[in-house]
């Protein structure tokens, strides 16, 4: 990873489509024994979605008995992640498109550094295209 150094080349991606109106969806992210969700909720309200990133502990009722057993986990108490949340969709044939842009955060097991700041979308049309994309700069 020390050679990695250019957030559009080095970052690894991973995305979901939510196709219909979910109140709640999460994927899992890994990454040299670091463990991340990515969660997207849905105000049924006002219709925003909602998305943000977090850190799993080892202990995490998320992660399944098999994960657990077959990934190491890193017990590193924080590491600085650069991050970006994108969301796209389509508006009347016209394409749109939300981002993050690159962030840097350091990541912990608890408190406020254990998620990124929530990042709320509206006026948006099915499906959704999320993607997001983590790289561990050099330590």
């Amino acid at each position: 990873m020390s050679l990695m150094t250019r957030f559009e080349h080095g970052a690894i991606r991973k995305g979901f489509i939510l196709e219909e109106h979910l109140k709640y969806h999460s994927e899992i992210m890994s990454l040299h024994g670091f463990h991340f969700e990515v969660k997207a909720a849905r105000n049924e309200i006002d219709s925003k979605y909602s998305f943000f990133l977090q850190r799993l502990k080892p202990n995490d009722p998320v992660l399944s008995f098999r994960a657990c057993e077959r990934h190491t986990f890193s017990m590193r108490h924080d590491r600085e992640v650069r991050y970006c949340i994108r969301i796209q969709w389509s508006d009347c044939g016209v394409n749109k498109v939300f981002s993050t842009g690159v962030l840097c955060q350091s990541f912990g097991f608890s408190g406020k550094t254990r998620q990124t700041e929530v990042v709320s979308v509206e006026d948006v049309c099915m499906p959704l295209y999320v993607t997001v994309s983590l790289m561990f700069p050099p330590s």
